[in-house]
């Protein structure tokens, strides 16, 4: 390893002439990924940007993908992963849920759902 003014360089290799190869690890500009080699990576939040939208935030609570909306992401329309299952998220409420209890889907006016206590149901109106 090498810390010199313009970043952090690594190296595990030599060229046939005994000089060390160097790869660029950290500079001021940003992190060379290809350099991590851990088997596990902590981090609090990871979120993917196109342009000054977010497509995808991954964190504790889960993985999240945005609706594109023409050339922008909508934060209010999304679909997620996580410890609860697979939910679709339209206008903040949620419209399709796939989980360890079965599948529901949420409609304007009613619900059907198929689990495997109740099988297939359909209802009017909310799913209270």
């Amino acid at each position: 390893m090498a810390l010199r003014g313009g970043g952090i360089f690594l190296s595990n290799n030599v060229d046939t002439a005994g000089n060390r190869i160097w790869n660029t690890g950290i500079t001021p500009n940003g992190i060379n990924a290809s350099m991590i080699t851990a088997g596990q990576l902590d981090t609090n939040l990871i979120r993917i940007f196109s342009g000054s939208d977010m497509a995808f935030q991954w964190n504790a609570e889960g993985l999240y993908a945005y609706k594109k909306d023409g050339e922008s992401y909508d934060e209010k329309n999304f679909i997620s992963y996580s410890g609860e299952g697979l939910r679709y998220i339209l206008d903040d409420k949620t419209v399709l849920a796939l989980d360890g209890n079965g599948l529901t889907i949420n409609g304007g006016e009613g619900t059907t759902s198929l689990d495997s206590e109740d099988g297939l149901g359909v209802q009017d109106g909310e799913k209270q």
